[in-house]
């Protein structure tokens, strides 16, 4: 983990990703640097921070009673960390892992916390975030009978359509490479999806 206090550097990531635009007042932010690897929150440490991924992917889990790691998202959009901790105050619910190299914008809990609970475009841009992790979390555990229904799903509600990482799929729908392609092959013959490129497809119609 490496921290920037660069302002120059912060304010041009800020201006390129409208972070502004989640906030009604104005903060300092820090930048933070991951490692591809790196664990960024976990259960077992309360996190400091506020922090919205601006560059890389991020992989975020739990593990359930059974010891099942289970993927609430993977992706390259930009998502907030310490949301929920931001509520209840206590140690995190996910783990989050840097997938690639990772860059947050980030804000200090214990400097900017009583300004950001009165900060009502922030609190609808953390509604936002929770009841999205949430969705995801529960998704993720509903029991779909076939890989084909839960790729469908997964198309429909979080690809909007097309997909693009074979990958983050698979991590997603907790099946094999394998299993997917026989499912891409098939809805590809019945003419419900279409091979865009490679790893690359879209719902017809």
């Amino acid at each position: 983990m490496k921290k920037i206090y660069d302002q120059n550097l912060i304010n041009k990531v800020k201006e390129k990703y409208k972070i502004d635009n989640y906030f009604s007042k104005k903060y300092e932010f820090i930048m933070i640097e991951y490692e591809q690897g790196e664990t960024i929150i976990n259960p077992l440490e309360k996190t400091s921070y506020i922090q919205f991924v601006v560059e890389g992917t991020l992989l975020i889990s739990f593990i359930d009673q059974e010891g099942k790691q289970t993927i609430v998202s993977q992706s390259e959009e930009l998502c907030i960390l310490g949301d929920m901790e931001f509520v209840d105050d206590l140690n995190p619910m996910f783990f989050a892992e840097a997938k690639t190299k990772v860059k947050t914008l980030a804000l200090s809990l214990k400097e900017d916390k009583e300004s950001l609970n009165q900060d009502f475009q922030f609190l609808h841009t953390l509604l936002n975030s929770i009841a999205s992790k949430l969705k995801q979390s529960s998704t993720n555990q509903f029991v779909y009978q076939s890989v084909e229904e839960r790729f469908l799903y997964y198309m429909h509600y979080y690809c909007k359509g097309s997909l693009s990482s074979i990958e983050e799929a698979t991590n997603y729908l907790h099946c094999s490479r394998r299993q997917l392609q026989r499912v891409l092959k098939k809805l590809c013959d019945e003419g419900r999806i279409i091979k865009e490129g490679k790893g690359k497809y879209k719902i017809k119609g």
